[in-house]
């Protein structure tokens, strides 16, 4: 196949759920079968069309996610693999602000190759563990391209197997102070999914080993669990939220360091500001003269506080002399309020989009344009 075949055939061969022909059609599945199928995601060949039909119409695609016809763990099915993100990334309209999303030719020596461009593709890497199957382009791609683009926030696309099958997609990402990362999923068809993408590409692209950082991440949890039933055994407090799962703990760690972020409540009262952070229940209160008083609590009694008519009689009744004064620290540089014990890290997030004008994003747009007149040609 020549590199402008290659380029040409974006995903016209056997899709998902059925179909022949194209490059699909040269991919075989890992032994055992594949995983289950996302009921509701529909065929990859309808989708396909629904998505070019919409940028012909307005010029606009939101992100998307398909059936993976691949396999994260092998490196086998490449074309199909970045064909299959060409059709589901976001696209915009020209003149638009849109936000970067990484190229499939982002290497140092841009040597020949199969990219869109004809250099080399961008290289992409395995991390598995904590029940996800990861590819996606390297930590270090990654951590470059944020670097290059001074930590303005992009789309890169990933795949994931997980307990509910196999998914392709796109997540956007922003790097923060402190090594922290904010990813959100895009267009995932369900909460579970949508969480596990999230954690996992963040859990890699914050670790110091990412190769191993979903690995880790599975110790941790054992190692938190331990902790815990040895406290209980010893008739002692826990004071280590546990998750159900090691993703789920990774969560509720970056949450407990990112803090609470404090904000008015809905009457004002002698009560100035009411924060709360779920992961280890400790709401901060700021009073008038700027006193602060932390508490553990359940976070019925924060939102009680914060939306009721008497915010100081809901603080009289409910807290005042009844639940356990905590210690916090608060961070200077965004203001946020953390258990003390726990290392504080400012959180990122999402950037406004400055960019009108993405060339990977237009070649691509290009190829789909291309590909839907030549369908209504035939």
């Amino acid at each position: 196949m020549t590199n402008q075949t290659r380029r040409a055939d974006l995903g016209l061969g056997k899709t998902a759920r059925g179909g022949s022909g194209g490059s699909y059609a040269s991919h075989n599945r890992s032994a055992g079968g594949p995983p289950p199928v996302y009921a509701g995601m529909g065929d990859a060949a309808e989708q396909r069309k629904a998505i070019i039909a919409q940028l012909e119409r307005v010029g606009y695609a939101h992100a998307s996610t398909v059936e993976s016809a691949t396999n994260p763990s092998f490196t086998e099915g490449i074309d199909v693999w970045w064909q299959q993100h060409y059709e589901r990334m976001e696209q915009q309209p020209e003149g638009h602000h849109a936000y970067k999303i990484m190229p499939d030719d982002y290497t140092p020596g841009m040597t020949d190759g199969h990219a869109l461009s004809g250099h080399r593709r961008t290289h992409r890497m395995n991390y598995h563990g904590a029940g996800v199957n990861l590819r996606m382009p390297s930590a270090t791609a990654i951590r470059r391209f944020s670097k290059e683009n001074k930590r303005q926030t992009f789309d890169l696309p990933i795949e994931m197997e997980h307990g509910g099958g196999r998914i392709s997609g796109y997540v956007r990402v922003t790097e923060g102070a402190g090594g922290a990362w904010d990813v959100q999923a895009l267009g995932f068809p369900d909460h579970v999914s949508k969480n596990r993408a999230a954690e996992s590409v963040a859990c890699v692209l914050e670790a110091r080993r990412p190769s191993l950082a979903l690995k880790d991440a599975e110790l941790h949890f054992a190692n938190v669990r331990r902790a815990n039933q040895e406290a209980r055994a010893r008739g002692e407090a826990v004071t280590v939220v546990e998750g159900k799962s090691a993703l789920q703990q990774l969560q509720i760690d970056r949450v407990a360091r990112a803090g609470a972020q404090m904000q008015a409540p809905a009457v004002p009262s002698f009560i100035k500001g009411v924060g709360f952070e779920r992961a280890t229940n400790t709401m901060t209160l700021t009073m008038k003269g700027s006193r602060t008083y932390s508490y553990e609590v359940p976070r019925q009694v924060y939102e009680e506080i914060l939306r009721s008519g008497s915010p100081g009689r809901a603080y009289n009744e409910l807290v005042k002399n009844r639940a356990e004064r905590v210690q916090v620290d608060r961070c200077q540089k965004c203001r946020r309020v953390t258990r003390s014990g726990v290392q504080h890290t400012c959180p990122a997030a999402p950037k406004i989009p400055r960019a009108r004008r993405n060339a990977f994003r237009s070649k691509v747009q290009t190829l789909l344009l291309n590909l839907g007149g030549n369908r209504v040609a035939a």
